[in-house]
Parts: C-alpha cells; structure tokens; sequence
C-alpha cells in the first residue's frame, strides 16, 4: 500500500492561500537556476575538453572529445570509442541512415559495430580523392537528404552514394551552417556563400560577411519571421537578421555582455529561447525579442564559462560540451531553485510576498528577491537572526524572528520587540494577524504567546496571555474566533477570547484549554491547517480533526483515499485558494518523504500528478503560490519555483536499453548495436549470466530506476533499483527470456526489452544422452536375453558352435574399438584450429623420415635430405590485442592455406603452437632451402589477409631452415630436435634483422670445433664475411632469389 501512497505522492503542486495572494511579476523574471548536473573528467574517462555532441535514435548522448575518442552516454555508463591517432573529435552529427557521423582532425568517418556488437569508428578516408586527403580539422557535419556534408578550412565534401565529391575556397572557408535543409558556409575574403545544386554561390547579402566571422546562423524566429528568414550572430557587430536579399541588425539587451564573452554557438530551443554560447562568459538565453531572460556561468553552477557547443535533448535538456566537462541543464523542466549560487542559503522558513517583492526567511536572516535575467536574493542586513515566520499587515511587513520582532515599511526596517533588553524571552517563532481584530498580531514565543497591537504608525507591545508557558509553533484561528496554539512539546492548547477583547492588559480571563492523549490527540510535535474552514492536525501518525460535540480528536476519514495504506506521518499541510491541498508527507516504506499535491475527490482527496518528483528528499518548511500560479517551496535546501505553464512532459520515457548480455567466460551473447538472428544456446558450464541495461532519460537520471524478471526463473518482477546491471549464477538448463522495464524520476514507465536465450543441458542430460542411456539398457536386456537363450541352447549344441559365435562377436567388438582407437590417435595428433599436424604426430612419426635420411646419406652421401623449416608470424601479438583472439584465429587459418599452397604433397607443415609453424620437407635437393624459404616468404607477404568487416591486413614472416643429418661425415652426432633448434635460431636471427626475412644453415660436411649453435652464432656475427658454419640469409644474399 505503501508503494501506491509513494506512486500518489510523487505528484502534485498548486498551492496558494488566499492570504498569499499578491500579485507576482512576470514569471520569466523571477526564474531560479534550472537543475545542472555536470560530468567531469574522471566520471567518463577521458580529457577535459569536449567538442560536439549528438543523439543516437535510441536516446543515447555521443560527446566529441579532444583526447581521441567519441564519449557515449547512456543514462547509466559512459562509454570510450577510440578514433585513429587519438585525434580530437571536432563534430558529430546523426544521419538520416541511423548512423553516427564523426569528424576529427585529418580524417572523418562514421560510428559502425563490430562483430562483436561494439561501435567503432570506420574511417572514409580512402573514399576520398588522394590529392584532398591533406586537411586538418572537420569542423562540422551536416547530413541532409543529398548526402553528408564535411566541413574543414581548405574543404568542403559530400559523401553520397559511397563516393566522395569535393568543394574548394578560392581563401579559405570558416564555419559551415545547415539551415531548413539548405548549406551555407562562409568563405574568408567573400562572405556567406550557398550551396545552389552543385555550385557554392554567394547568397544575397552574403558579402557584408567577407571580413566578419560568424558564428550562428540560424531561421529567424522572431514575431515577423517570414519562411527563409535568417538570423546571424557575429563575434564583433552582434546579431544581424535577413529577410528578403538584405540583412539588418538585430540588438539584445545582452549584446554586450555576449561581445565580451566571444560567442561561439547558438541554437533555439523547442520552447522559443535563443540559447547563446560564449568562450568566455557563459551561456545566455533570450526570447525572440531580444530580451535577456537569464545567463547562466560557472558561479551558476556550469563547470566552465567555456561553451564550446550545445545541443537539446529529446527530453529538452541542453548539453553543453564545455572547455572543462561536459553539461546538462534541465531547461524543459518546470522547477528551478536558489539556493547559494543565488544569493539564497539554505534553510528557508518563512515566504511572503509583500508590495510585489518576494522575502524569504531563513536561518541566516531576512532575504528579498531582486529579479531580472540574473534574478537574485539579497540579504537585508538590518534584520537579524533566524527568520520564523513573516506576516503581512497593511503595507508593513512582520518578521518573527529569534532577535525579536521587526517591521518593514517603504524598504525600511525597524525593531518592534527585542529579545536583549527584555527579562522574557522575545524570539519569535511566529505570527498570526487576528481574523476579528485587524489591528492585532499574535506573537508565539518560546514561553507563552503575545499580542502586538497597531495603533497609528506604532505598534505597541501588548503582554503575554496567562496560562500558557510552552513554546508556540504555529497559531491559526478557527471560525468561531479560538485562537489555537500547536505546541513543540507536543498537544495543543485553544484560547477562547472574551468578547471585544483588548489584550492580555484589559483585566478578563482568556480561558486556555489544553489537549493531548487524553483526548486522542498524538503526544508528539504537531502542526495547524486551516482545510475548507475548518481546523485539521497533521501529527506523526496522520491528519486529525477535532470533534466540538465530544471534545475529542480522531483521524480524518476524508484523507483515507490518500493514504490506502493506513495513516502516514504529515509534517505540513496547506491548503490553496482553488482548494487544493498540498503537503509534505512520508511517501514510502523506509519512511522516505516527498512533497505531495491533492484535489477534491467528492468527499475526500485524491492526488493531482504534478511533477514534483525532483524534489524527493528535500525537507519542506513552508509554500507560497503567487497569482498567476507559480508556486515557492522553501526548505532545508533552498528554493524552489515551480512554473505550471512549463508543466513537463507527460510522455512515457524512452525504451529500455539492453545494452549487453554477456556469458561466464565473458563471450558477449548480444550487445545493443548487434541483435542476434536467434536465441543463442548457452553451454551449462557457462551458465552465468551479466545483463547491463540503460535507461537513455537525462533528467535526473541519477533517480532512474530499474526492474527485472527472467522469465522461466522468477515468479515476477524484481523491486525497483538503481542497478542498471543483473548477475544470474547457476542457471538450470531450460529456455528463459529476460525482461527489463525502468521508470524516470517522474514514476512513468518506459517499454520493456526482452532477451530470449536458452541454457543447454550437460552432456549426461542432453537428447543423445538419454538416447545413449535407452540404447545401453536395450543392449544389456538384449544381451542378457541372448544369455539366456545360449545357456539354454548349450545343452544341445556343439562346443564349437559357441565358441565360433562368440569368436565372431569378439571380431566384431575388436573392429569397433580398432576404429575408434584409430579415429582418436587421428584426433590427437591433428591441431584443432588448423586442421594441422601438431608436436605428437611429429614425436610419433618422425623416427621413419630420420632413419630413411641417414640411410640415404650412408648409401649414397650427402644428396637428398630431411630439411626442417621454422616458420613465424611477424608481429602476430599485435592482431591479438588491436582485434581480438577470434580474429587472430581468423589469420592463423588463412596462413595456414599460404603454406599449403607452397609445400608438396611429400611436405608436412605443422603447427607448433601460437603463431610457429614446422614443415618438414623430405628428399630435400641441398640447395633446396633458400629457395624453399624465399617461396614461403614471399606468399607471405603477397598475402592480403582478412580481418572481418571489410578490414585486411598484410603481414610477414620469418624463416630458419636447418637440414638432418646436419653433419654427413657424422648423421648421428646431432639429432633431430637439435636440428630444429638449429632451425629456430636461424628464425630468430632473421627477426633481429627486421623480420621478413630468412636464415639457414647448409648441409655440413665436417663438424667445427665447439658447438653447433656457438658455432652458428659466430657466423651470423660475421656475415656477411665466411664463418664456421655455412650460413645462408636473404640479407646476405648477393643476388635476391626467385620465389
């Protein structure tokens, strides 16, 4: 119940008391700071300075940023797309294709998945003529029904169609603008030209702009736009509209203060301001005639003054990719605040708008509102101490306060009570003008309650009331003329006055009644609320009513529509001049509090859906509304102002985003730019599961929250949360779909998304498990049956009868297990990525080829050998860490197919391990290995080899060659894996000439002094001169080989 009492509370607000009701100015005026929240470096990864910002389809916020890389936000995470070079991403722009168009410097391109479903930059670089490709930094992206433009200062390029078309400045171009489909761009030395079908031709009026820089163009918005009108802002003459072929200025109220920011940007939002970036003053929003309605700085809660560009969300907000950070101002919401960037501090007690000015107390002294476009309290430093409460008689204006009483009149102040020259206490903790005797002020005092009494243009002190001595919070007057008190301690107290009553000083009795538990009044604190002209008490444990008849207190029904759950604790309670109520209650089971609007129901109240729900949390203290229906909330962070007029949106949020589901092992079964053609099937020993999910709603997204339900595991949907992620452990094998659904800060519900996948059984419970199982059982009871039948034909037949059936079955078994024993050693000796031999099959079979080459070489001598190649992949680590081991495997199966295209059908290439590949090749002629080597190599490089997604790559690699026997006066000295050793050293002096290369060793007549490999060593040192090993290398070659 509690859930729908939270659902009702995070809804209303239009209070007024009719007390309150003067006149307010215009409401633009008096607008506070619209909620800012700012990202800095460290919250998304990357360098301070951000140039551009987009919007992808689904909602999500891509930032230009000056370190190499595009920033995606999401609602929940940011991400890093890294862009070539670590060049600083200048601009960004959202085709009409879906994709996210980029623009860095020296290169642009556009944001594409991968294999894996995670975006990348592809660059169009090569689609460009290779005489344009020299240029620096692209400035803008316009992509319009005719292709995408590319903006730099030497260029300008439209990509259509896969081709690239290029425009050239006769100087040099400035800055590119898109406007009601069409292009312009300024040239230096010419002015504002236009692109006309294919041709850039200046456009009327353009040439006043030659010498001038501009920095907005946008249509002209104003009350005589006509269709094709222009506005332009420059840096240094200010604004300029065009209508016709002729421009001609346009001032602002804030013309000077954006010439000395230096304006950089500017766009007009959905509701008709003109937003203004500068370089170095801020941000300055206008309406359309002129008129500055607010700025906003770093001391406005901006990172930086530094607007380097802005864009407007779907949701309204404006994002400003800033000099330090990156922005989001709510612009579209209908509350903004002050607080101590407006002058204001925290605290605020009392509100009372008097003579047109709004006066706000606080426990830091008495504040007045000066509005305007940078609208501000400023304090008033006569008034002193903590402000409680503020009363308004005739044209004077009462402060409560703990330094005593003051008045203020024609803006003067003076001090009507105070607490240092009194034996009583003189804080003031409230006010109440009488309802019967204008003239007359209650005053509630920490010890008892007094009058003060106007007479003239004096106010005259007029005593305490005896009999009361408790400390008076909140005093109201009910029809009948009782004057009620609510105490601190708890209770209450009524006064009943003797008719013409002059004071506490005219000699007759006030009767005082107090009531508490007794009379079924809560014992704790308590507060008054005048509701339909009749009294109501907001206690700990609900809002009650007084029964006169019996004396007695009891819960209002007429609020049990509110709170279907049972009574809930209301700290204050107001009601409006439309008879609205509006309060601040606990909204929630963990007691959580939100300030809350009601309306007439018949004869209760039901909640009104005001979009207040920013305000959860915020302790509330008091509420005015003003005559046009903006209404004030103070409290223990501020004020805040909610504007009726700019109601925010009623639309559901943006869809879910399931960003990506990833297994155990960490392979990704599904990310947000890469569906999958079907519900993947998921091996039981990988099932865990982590789904990341998004909701792309900015306005107080850090309030977003998240539900869950897997289908095929709960029962229903999970409880609301701020984790935008769930972990599933252990699942059992079966089908499962996984939902995700989030709400806004508003409590309304986006579209869920939905994951179907399917976890696999183990392999003792899968179908041809099971079918195993049937068949094994069917062929024991067979057997056993056939066991019965022999043991009973044996006494009739012939032992050997028996013994032939059985030696046939024997047969039989020994062949099956021949065939699978011959099918696994196949398995076991053959490299499983390559289709390869591997080490065993060389370990096991190599024995034959080494005693057919020592044969040879004792029969015949040195002549037709064993030759053991080494072979390995240049750089091969690199493909791993840039692509991702399924692309190096991708490699390693496409140089696989070079080998084989070079070796014999009496070769047998090898894969060692990695990237190492052995081929040994047999009745190999002594000259053999050069030439054998060089062929590899250059296959080799000759090679394209494909990475997936249109990517290649060429790659080398590098050769050593030994040949068995290695010493043909001695076959046996060395053996084999000595050779290979030789072999691989042979490699390894080719990478240190650079790679691409090959080395080897002769046939050996007779043995050096030492060792082979010292020996080997030796020479490479001394190529290319003679040393003691014939030692072959391509480097060394005097004439290169053919391959």
């Amino acid at each position: 119940m509690l859930a729908l009492v939270a659902r009702c509370l995070l809804a209303g607000l239009a209070l007024a008391a009719p007390a309150w009701a003067a006149s307010a100015p215009a409401a633009s005026s008096e607008a506070g700071l619209p909620f800012i929240r700012n990202f800095d470096p460290r919250s998304y990864g990357a360098a301070a300075q951000n140039w551009s910002l987009a919007q992808d389809r689904q909602g999500v916020i891509y930032v230009g940023n000056v370190d190499g890389a595009v920033l995606a936000f999401d609602g929940a995470r940011w991400q890093r797309i890294p862009v070539p070079n670590r060049a600083a991403v200048r601009s960004l722009a959202l085709g009409a294709d879906g994709r996210i168009y980029v623009g860095t410097v020296g290169d642009l391109g556009y944001l594409e998945p991968d294999a894996t479903g995670q975006l990348g930059f592809v660059s169009l670089r090569d689609k460009i003529p290779p005489s344009e490709r020299d240029f620096a930094d692209v400035w803008s992206i316009h992509p319009t029904a005719d292709g995408v433009f590319f903006a730099t200062s030497t260029q300008l390029f439209r990509y259509r169609n896969g081709a690239m078309e290029v425009w050239k400045p006769k100087t040099s171009f400035h800055l590119s603008f898109l406007v009601d489909g069409k292009l312009y761009i300024r040239e230096v030395g010419l002015g504002l030209l236009q692109l006309d079908g294919e041709r850039l031709e200046l456009s009327p009026g353009g040439s006043r702009f030659a010498d001038e820089k501009i920095y907005a163009l946008l249509p002209w918005r104003g009350p005589d736009a006509q269709p094709g009108d222009l506005l332009a802002g420059t840096r240094t003459q200010g604004w300029f509209i065009r209508q016709g072929d002729s421009w001609r200025p346009w001032t602002t109220e804030a013309d000077a203060a954006i010439r000395k920011g230096q304006l950089y940007n500017a766009s007009w939002l959905a509701d008709g301001r003109l937003a203004a970036g500068t370089l170095r003053g801020g941000l300055f929003l206008l309406d359309a005639q002129g008129h500055l309605l607010r700025t906003l700085t770093r001391g406005s809660g901006l990172s930086t003054n530094m607007m380097l560009a802005q864009f407007q969300d779907r949701e309204g907000g404006l994002w400003i990719a800033a000099g330090n950070g990156i922005s989001r101002i709510d612009l579209g919401s209908p509350l903004t605040y002050y607080g101590e960037r407006g002058g204001l501090p925290d605290g605020v007690l009392a509100l009372r708008r008097h003579a047109g000015t709004l006066y706000a107390g606080t426990t830091d002294g008495l504040y007045r509102l000066v509005d305007g476009a940078d609208a501000h309290f400023e304090r008033l430093p006569r008034v002193t101490g903590q402000i409680w409460g503020l009363a308004e008689v005739d044209d004077e204006l009462l402060v409560a306060s703990s330094d005593g009483v003051f008045a203020l009149a024609d803006g003067t102040s003076r001090q009507l009570l105070d607490t240092r020259q009194s034996a009583r206490s003189t804080t003031a903790l409230s006010l109440r003008r009488s309802t019967r005797d204008p003239a007359r002020v209650f005053v509630g005092y920490p010890d008892g309650i007094g009058t003060l009494r106007h007479e003239g243009d004096r106010w005259i002190d007029g005593g305490r009331i005896a009999g009361v001595r408790q400390e008076v919070r909140t005093i109201r007057q009910d029809a009948d003329g009782h004057v009620w008190l609510s105490l601190w301690v708890g209770g209450a107290i009524r006064l009943s006055l003797p008719p013409d009553w002059q004071g506490p000083r005219d000699g007759r009795t006030v009767r005082v009644e107090r009531f508490g538990t007794a009379e079924g009044l809560p014992p704790e604190q308590n507060d008054l609320a005048m509701i339909d002209g009749r009294l109501r008490f907001t206690t700990p444990h609900g809002i009650y009513r007084f029964d006169e008849a019996s004396g007695r207190f009891s819960l209002d029904p007429a609020f049990a529509g509110l709170f279907p759950g049972g009574p809930q604790p209301v700290d204050v309670l107001r009601q409006d001049r439309r008879g609205g109520l509006w309060m601040y209650a606990v909204a929630d089971a963990d007691g959580g509090k939100q300030t809350g609007h009601a309306v007439h129901a018949g004869q209760g109240w039901r909640w009104a859906d005001t979009p207040l729900q920013p305000l959860a949390g915020i302790d509330m203290s008091v509420f005015l509304d003003d005559a046009d229906g903006t209404v004030w909330l103070g409290g223990d962070k501020g004020l805040y102002r909610y504007q009726p007029t700019r109601a925010a949106s009623a639309d559901p949020p943006p869809r879910t985003l399931l960003r990506m589901a990833a297994e155990q092992g960490g392979r990704v079964l599904f990310a947000d730019h890469l569906a999958a053609a079907r519900p993947p099937e998921i091996p039981y020993a990988q099932n865990s599961i982590r789904f990341e999910f998004a909701l792309p709603s900015y306005e107080h997204s850090d309030a977003n929250r998240y539900q869950v339900w897997l289908q095929g595991l709960d029962r229903d949907w999970s409880s609301w949360s701020d984790d935008a992620y769930r972990d599933y452990t252990n699942l059992p094998e079966g089908r499962y779909r996984f939902h995700v659904r989030a709400r806004n800060v508003y409590g309304r519900h986006s579209q869920e998304a939905t994951f179907d996948f399917r976890i696999l059984p183990p392999w003792y419970r899968t179908a041809w498990a099971w079918l195993l199982w049937v068949a094994a059982g069917m062929l024991a009871l067979s057997l056993l049956v056939r066991w019965r039948s022999a043991a009973l034909r044996r006494r009739n037949r012939a032992l050997a009868g028996l013994v032939a059936r059985r030696t046939g079955e024997l047969a039989q078994a020994n062949r099956a297990l021949r065939e699978a024993n011959e099918a696994l050693a196949q398995q076991i000796v053959t490299d499983p990525l390559t289709g390869l031999k591997n080490r065993r099959y060389l370990s096991e079979h190599i024995e034959h080829d080494l005693a057919a080459a020592r044969r040879h070489c004792r029969d015949h001598g040195p002549g037709a050998q064993l030759l053991f190649l080494m072979v390995d992949i240049d750089h091969f680590k690199q493909i791993n860490d840039s692509y991702g081991h399924a692309t190096g495997d991708r490699v390693l199966l496409q140089f696989r197919d070079v080998l084989l295209s070079v070796t014999r059908e009496s070769d047998t290439p090898v894969r060692r391990g990695g990237e190492e590949f052995l081929i040994v090749a047999r009745f190999a002629p002594p000259e053999a290995g050069p030439q054998f080597a060089e062929r590899i190599r250059a296959a080799v490089a000759e090679q394209r080899f494909e990475l997936g997604n249109g990517r290649h790559v060429h790659l080398s690699c590098s050769i050593g060659f030994a040949s068995y026997p290695f010493y043909a006066s001695e076959p046996e000295r060395l053996n084999w894996e000595q050779v290979v050793n030789i072999a691989d050293e042979c490699l390894y002096a080719a990478k240190r000439q650079g790679r691409n290369a090959w080395a080897g060793v002769a046939p050996v007549a007779t043995p050096p002094a030492g060792s082979a490999i010292d020996a080997l060593h030796a020479t490479f040192a001394r190529l290319p001169e003679p040393g003691p090993l014939p030692v072959q290398a391509s480097w060394a070659c005097a004439e290169p080989l053919e391959a």
